[in-house]
């Protein structure tokens, strides 16, 4: 409930299963979840901190491919459900890397903004980091 090495469409992909491919982008289904809307506070990320967002990324990449097949094939009420499992897993992902949900969704505002940010993402990803 939650709310070129890699090209750019490529990254936003990535990052846009955070919403399990349902319509809703990351920052849109964390701001239903939440009852806000998000903003940018940091444009500045130390190493860490965007080395644990990268690994957080392809965790919930991960996630999402694992739950996608289930959701596209269940009924409409059993799909919500199943994206709020899924939505559940990706939050532990999220925190299990040091990273608050809305801290996520920051840098991801961020790097979508920020084309230098998103390449440092890039290639933390690129190199399994």
């Amino acid at each position: 409930m939650i709310r070129s090495t890699i090209s750019a469409v490529a990254f936003a992909a990535a990052v846009g299963v955070l919403a399990i491919g349902i319509g809703t982008t990351p920052t849109a289904l964390a701001d239903q979840a939440e009852g806000r809307i998000l903003t940018i506070q940091q444009t500045s990320y130390d190493e860490q901190t965007l080395r644990s967002f990268a690994v957080a990324l392809a965790e919930v990449q991960e996630i999402a491919a694992d739950w996608r097949p289930q959701i596209e094939a269940a009924a409409p009420e059993q799909a919500e459900e199943l994206r709020q499992q899924a939505n559940a897993e990706m939050v532990e992902a999220v925190e299990r890397n040091a990273l608050s949900v809305e801290a996520y969704n920051d840098i991801w505002q961020a790097a979508e903004a920020d084309t230098q940010l998103r390449a440092r993402i890039e290639a933390m990803m690129a190199d399994g980091q």
